[in-house]
């Protein structure tokens, strides 16, 4: 029995560090504009209830509404 429970106890260690779907997409966003397959990107989440209200949060900085906002603006801009 105590080897089931070492065993099991790695399986546990290891399937918490995987990272969750927000880290996910978080890292696809960055690697998106890091290999240069788009200028910018935003990564926004929310729950139901307060996405219902058009709240929301954008963890990272670097991949923020703002910085997307930003660099929009300047496309637009660039090509008026």
């Amino acid at each position: 029995m105590g080897k089931s429970c070492v065993g099991w106890a790695r399986i546990r260690i290891a399937y918490a560090a995987e990272p969750s779907y927000q880290r996910r997409y978080e890292l696809f966003c960055r690697k998106l504009v890091l290999e240069r397959y788009y200028t910018a990107s935003a990564f926004i989440t929310s729950s139901r209830t307060a996405g219902m209200d058009g709240e929301y949060d954008t963890p990272p900085e670097d991949v923020s509404m703002e910085r997307f906002a930003k660099a929009l603006i300047g496309h637009i801009g660039a090509s008026l």
